[in-house]
């Protein structure tokens, strides 16, 4: 089974927080080929954003830590689809809900692939589930 992922999964999967422990469920999954996980190429970018930030804005973790952390999380080789691929109906999603586009291109890949989208972003699950019902919270 597939499922898009988004970086509020992915960073649970690296940094403890409320709800890690189901992360590395699915990341454990994903592993030994229980399941299989697609992103938009945004990943990449949102999961080392969010690694940045707890590291040299917050201090929450050591940036020698930080950068550990982002090459295992490169080394996953998550399958990406190229968000320009996704971009006009995600625009289309953005606009229509008033929500940002980058929680629009994972919505995106999902309509494509036909699959959920597992978030850990309770505000996205919430505002638009009923919209999406493809949509699960973590």
């Amino acid at each position: 089974m597939e499922y898009v992922v988004d970086a509020s999964v992915a960073v649970k999967w690296f940094i403890p927080e409320p709800q890690s422990d189901r992360a590395a469920f699915l990341l454990a999954e994903y592993r030994t080929h229980r399941l299989d996980f697609i992103a938009p190429d945004v990943l990449i970018a949102e999961v080392g954003n969010t690694l940045w930030k707890r590291s040299v804005l917050r201090g929450e973790i050591a940036f020698s830590d930080a950068q550990a952390m982002y090459r295992d999380f490169i080394d996953l080789r998550i399958p990406l689809r190229s968000s320009s691929v996704l971009a006009e109906q995600a625009l289309a999603i953005a606009v229509a809900h008033h929500h940002s586009l980058y929680d629009a291109l994972y919505i995106a890949l999902a309509l494509e692939r036909k699959c959920d989208l597992i978030s850990a972003d309770r505000t996205l699950v919430t505002k638009l589930s009923k919209a999406f019902p493809l949509l699960r919270l973590l």
